[in-house]
């Protein structure tokens, strides 16, 4: 699924095309994970950040991370039985 993208006339439309931006509303999070966002409030695993006043935002990177967890990635990449710390000294 494509990143939400801002549309005209929307504050989000000072980032230049094809950039997404760090912080998500609930809404463009919802859309970000491809869900409803009723859905997503029930059962994303995010704590959302209150930032800029009483904005209520997601992190997308925080997001990716939740999602790659959800469907095994985060464990694929974490087992790789290879010591990257140690392979890149």
């Amino acid at each position: 699924m494509a990143a939400p993208t801002a549309a005209p006339g929307n504050r989000d439309s000072r980032l230049p095309a094809g950039i997404t931006p760090r912080l998500l509303t609930a809404d463009q999070a919802a859309a970000y994970c491809g869900v409803g966002r009723e859905n997503f409030e029930a059962r994303v695993g995010v704590a959302p950040l209150k930032l800029f006043g009483n904005r209520v935002l997601y992190d997308r990177i925080a997001l990716d991370r939740w999602l790659d967890r959800q469907s095994g990635i985060a464990e694929a990449q974490a087992d790789d039985g290879v010591d990257w710390a140690k392979a890149l000294r």
